[in-house]
C-alpha cells in the first residue's frame, strides 16, 4: 500500500511539473530589427578625401605603372593569354 502511495505521489509531482512547463509563457524569437537594427541612410557628398595607405603601400604606390594596372585587370577578367597572373 505504501509503495502505491509513493508511486502516485511521484507521478503526480512529475505530472504537475510537466503541466507547469506547458503553462509557462513562451517567448517569441527576436525580430531582424532587434538583432541588427537598420543602418542610417548614407548621403554621398563631394570632398577632397584621399585614402591613406598603410606601410609599405604608402611607399610603393608611386611605383605602380599603367601596365601593372592593365595586367591586373586582364587577370581579373579571366583573359590571361599566356601571362602569369
Amino acid at each position: 500500500m505504501r509503495r502505491i502511495q509513493r508511486f502516485w505521489a511521484i507521478f503526480l509531482a512529475i505530472a504537475g511539473f510537466g503541466i507547469s512547463l506547458l503553462a509557462w509563457p513562451a517567448s517569441a524569437e527576436p525580430t531582424a530589427d532587434e538583432i541588427a537594427p537598420p543602418l542610417p541612410v548614407v548621403v554621398p557628398v563631394a570632398s577632397g578625401w584621399q585614402p591613406k595607405f598603410p606601410y609599405p603601400y604608402d611607399e610603393t604606390r608611386n611605383e605602380v605603372t599603367d601596365a601593372d594596372v592593365t595586367a591586373s585587370a586582364r587577370c581579373a577578367s579571366g583573359t590571361r593569354h599566356n601571362t602569369i597572373c
